[in-house]
């Protein structure tokens, strides 16, 4: 089953805008961004490759435990995550 195209539109008209102030984010917490894909930033943290998704706040990577929000991600850098790794 796929999206509604109303959902898709709104992240392609969205991800570009939240792309650009997680970039200025990222940048401030000493984040590198190595890349980006249509719908996602690759990140560098904790030498660790990192995908951020702006459009859900999402991110993955390995070694990592996946979660939300750019407050969270920049938390799991600076060591102060309350989750634990699988």
């Amino acid at each position: 089953m796929s999206k509604p195209q109303e959902w898709k539109d709104a992240r392609d008209t969205i991800t570009p805008i939240r792309k650009e102030w997680a970039r200025k984010t990222l940048a401030r917490a000493g984040i590198e961004v190595l890349g980006e894909t249509k719908h996602s930033l690759i990140l560098k943290v904790n030498c660790t490759k990192v995908e951020y998704f702006p459009f859900t706040g999402g991110y993955r990577g390995k070694g990592i435990p996946s979660g939300r929000g750019l407050k969270n991600l920049i938390a799991l850098k600076e060591g102060h995550s309350k989750e634990k790794a699988s």
